[in-house]
């Protein structure tokens, strides 16, 4: 982090690869932000296709862009390239095929300075690859009406914070969040774990903060793609992975509030029905022979046996 004053008040993390087509617009809606002093950090992870040059492109002529390019490693080695390369006291995560509303970080942003706030959080919308709402409509019909009947939330003093994690105020994923960097500390990223790395992550570093806010009218735009990671391509190996995943995120929050055993306990079955959710929209075979919660309760007993072994 700099004390320079000229230093950028916010370091945007986005962790870049094969995302050719989606690259461009994550980082123009960047660029376009009515908050302006910011740097983005723009972790090449060894893509094989036109990623790192576009995002070379970018950082030519808006020197705010800085460009690593390193050997692939896996989204949370290239997260924490990102982390220990950047030098403001703020930090986000941009997934580089998503992208943000203008107004986006100004929001978040003044909204933590209001309350002294260690992390804001946005709504999110879900879109399709090209950017429409298609199939989504009725998800963030619902959004809309949640986010327009709610008013910016305050959360103030640590218990408020815990309540928030508990109920699944911020969500477990890393984008769509405003983070003081001194929150993070050493904290990184696991690496060699392409599923449930934000479970294992995320949660924790959320449940020390002293204030936070919630802020639905800055959006964060989610692009579900057919061959994502996480949609198309969940194996039975990665169901357990990420069930493994939440079961440790479960420890980790009961450490700092055992009290809230069972509040956790309901935000952790909630992730996993979303993960048994995610495998059987990648394996149709799988969904067409058994219900959700069958194979939900399968995985469950597999991992658990091969946790014992």
């Amino acid at each position: 982090m700099s004390d320079s004053p000229n230093a950028p008040e916010l370091s945007i993390i986005v962790p870049v690869y094969n995302v050719e087509p989606w690259i461009t617009q994550c980082l123009d809606s960047i660029q376009r932000q009515t908050f302006e002093s910011w740097e983005c950090v723009l972790v090449d992870d060894g893509s094989p296709d036109l990623s790192g040059r576009i995002c070379d492109s970018f950082a030519r002529r808006d020197n705010r862009f800085r460009v690593i390019h390193q050997k692939n490693a896996g989204v949370s080695a290239a997260r924490n390239t990102g982390i220990d390369a950047a030098f403001a006291p703020l930090l986000t995560f941009i997934d580089p095929d998503d992208f943000i509303s203008e107004k986006y970080f100004e929001l978040l942003i003044q909204e933590m300075r209001r309350i002294n706030a260690d992390i804001a959080v946005s709504s999110f919308f879900e879109v399709e690859s090209n950017g429409n709402e298609g199939g989504y409509q009725l998800i963030n019909r619902i959004e809309r009406y949640r986010r327009s009947h709610s008013s910016t939330k305050e959360m103030i003093g640590n218990a408020a914070v815990v309540s928030g994690v508990a109920n699944n105020t911020f969500s477990c994923v890393s984008w769509g969040k405003v983070y003081r960097c001194e929150l993070w500390g050493d904290a990184r990223f696991p690496t060699g774990v392409d599923l449930g790395e934000d479970m294992l992550t995320v949660p924790g570093i959320i449940i020390k903060a002293k204030n936070a806010v919630s802020v639905p009218g800055a959006t964060y735009f989610y692009r579900v793609r057919e061959k994502s990671l996480l949609h198309g391509t969940v194996t039975r190996k990665r169901l357990q992975q990420d069930l493994q995943a939440s079961a440790q995120m479960l420890r980790q929050l009961e450490e700092h509030a055992p009290d809230r055993k069972e509040d956790f306990l309901r935000l952790k079955l909630q992730y996993d029905i979303g993960c048994a959710f995610n495998f059987l929209q990648s394996n149709p075979s799988i969904r067409r022979g058994k219900s959700m919660l069958y194979a939900l309760l399968q995985a469950v007993v597999e991992e658990d046996g091969d946790s014992n072994e």
